[in-house]
């Protein structure tokens, strides 16, 4: 998919309407203005690397942001017509929803990905490399340290949900979403809802983009 520079704009515009609304005090502030300083590689940032993958193209981060926005809400609100008890706010929700993929964008300097020059990469659907002059890290450790660099504060519930977003498909989840013991399982239903938003929004734009 190609956005135009018109569709780049008003998709991260879109973004900074929903940080206004739903976001309060300031953390607010320093979300926004985190995102006004980083503006341009935010809204030009893909949200993965390969075709196969979700939303590989230019804007394509902003865009997958903001459809976890919407579908976010919606889980919320399965769970609770199926009479599940919500543990969280709605800032928290969507606090997470915003934040969850903020990795992708790479630190204050670099980018988290590169385009592709390799023939060969691209014909195969690879568009995106990994920067290499960044370090490695994972995406849900470089969103929580994105945060925690600009003294954005969260509760443990936006931590967890952040950290925890992508499931079981991380290995490293796996403690927290498998577990025998009421001891060490997860005591707040977000980040359960914040994965399930992400994959509904993920396959929703596979299913998009191959049109």
């Amino acid at each position: 998919m190609i956005l135009s520079a018109e569709q780049l704009q008003e998709n991260f515009e879109v973004l900074l309407k929903v940080i206004d609304s739903k976001i309060t005090g300031d953390r607010k502030e320093l979300l926004l203005a985190l995102h006004e300083d980083l503006g341009d590689r935010i809204a030009t940032a893909p949200a993965s690397s390969k075709l196969s993958f979700h939303n590989a193209f230019i804007g394509g981060y902003v865009l997958h942001v903001l459809n976890v926005i919407k579908a976010v809400g919606m889980v919320s609100d399965t769970w609770k017509k199926m009479g599940i008890e919500i543990d969280f706010t709605p800032e928290e929700m969507y606090f997470s929803a915003i934040c969850h993929d903020l990795g992708k964008i790479g630190s204050e300097t670099e980018d988290y990905y590169i385009e592709a020059t390799e023939p060969w990469m691209i014909k195969k659907g690879q568009m995106f490399t990994n920067n290499p002059n960044l370090q490695f890290m994972k995406v849900s450790e470089r969103s929580l340290m994105t945060l925690q660099s600009r003294g954005i504060k969260m509760s443990e519930k936006e931590y967890l949900s952040i950290k925890l977003h992508d499931g079981l498909y991380e290995e490293s989840n796996k403690a927290y979403f498998v577990t025998f013991s009421e001891e060490y399982a997860l005591k707040t239903k977000l980040p359960f809802i914040l994965h399930q938003a992400d994959l509904i929004a993920s396959k929703l734009e596979e299913v998009k983009n191959k049109k």
